[in-house]
């Protein structure tokens, strides 16, 4: 496989035209990828990911940034990616700055605000389909449930005494008559699906004196909104998850209107990805000591927590 540097200087001078001085790599800027600064002859940089086998989704992350620029969000540039030797990479605009949760106080606080308003803007992009998979031009597709209908009708049917998510103590037994209520509850036609960045947090916005810029667009998805956005916001404290509401354009109220159909489809999501982990081991070769599994179940029993007050 071919060196980050060595695919450095290849890009540089075949994709760019440029010369490159130096090649910088940073830390702490992708938990997945590894990140680098190209140094350019001028003082320009570049910023380059890279990842192997991680071209489907730097092709999402670059339509998605063209995307969410295009709607006036401030995001970083992308230039092009592409794959050689097997090393996937990503090249974009490099953007200067401190990450968001270096930030404290009314600071960060004004950060959540200017996440609830990215949040909106990006669930007004149009977009077609649904899943994380981007399938080109504004399409995305799940290979497992083509639709938010499917995904809800799979999970129902699979609502009986041989679930393996009973013998694996995913869920009690008194609790499959609820959550068949609660899922039939749902109407999958009223409910607005929408371009989701997926990963929304402070970590992810860049932070200088001429803004605030969102980055990572690597867990992207066309799912509901913005149901599925906030499902790892809704329980930050101190008044960030009320800033970020503000920024969003919902009063507290409307939320809590609205909070049944979000612990509804979180809880659906929750037990959906852990039947989809569960098919890709092989027969009868469940080991209850997976650490993958252990999280997908934490996950269940904490949407479960979130459901509790509609599961009658």
């Amino acid at each position: 496989m071919i060196s980050p540097e060595g695919l450095a200087h290849h890009l540089c001078r075949e994709k760019m035209g440029r010369s490159l001085l130096a090649v910088e790599e940073i830390c702490g800027r992708g938990s997945v990828n590894r990140v680098f600064a190209l140094c350019l002859a001028g003082g320009e940089k570049r910023l380059l990911r890279l990842r192997p086998g991680a071209l489907k989704e730097y092709q999402k992350e670059l339509w998605c940034l063209r995307a969410a620029g295009a709607a006036g969000l401030p995001v970083p540039r992308p230039l092009f990616c592409g794959e050689e030797g097997g090393l996937a990479y990503l090249v974009e605009q490099f953007v200067e700055g401190r990450p968001g949760t270096a930030l404290s106080g009314e600071e960060a606080l004004s950060l959540w605000r200017e996440l609830g308003r990215f949040a909106r803007a990006l669930h007004q992009i149009p977009v077609q389909g649904f899943g994380l998979e981007w399938a080109g031009g504004s399409r995305f597709v799940d290979p497992f449930s083509p639709t938010l209908e499917r995904q809800i009708a799979y999970n129902l049917s699979c609502l009986t005494g041989g679930d393996p998510l009973l013998s694996l103590g995913g869920y009690s037994p008194s609790l499959q008559g609820p959550i068949r209520r609660l899922w039939e509850g749902l109407e999958p036609r009223r409910i607005p699906l929408g371009l989701c960045h997926g990963d929304l947090s402070p970590r992810n916005l860049l932070c200088s004196a001429g803004g605030v810029t969102l980055v990572d667009f690597g867990c992207a998805a066309v799912h509901a909104c913005p149901d599925y956005e906030v499902s790892s916001l809704e329980s930050h404290s101190g008044g960030q998850w009320q800033a970020f509401l503000e920024g969003y354009g919902w009063s507290e109220a409307r939320w809590a209107a609205h909070r049944p159909r979000y612990a509804a489809l979180l809880l659906l999501r929750r037990a959906d990805t852990l039947r989809w982990y569960l098919g890709t081991l092989p027969p009868g070769e469940v080991d209850r000591q997976d650490p993958r599994l252990q999280d997908h179940l934490a996950q269940l029993q904490a949407a479960l927590e979130t459901a509790a007050p509609y599961l009658a």
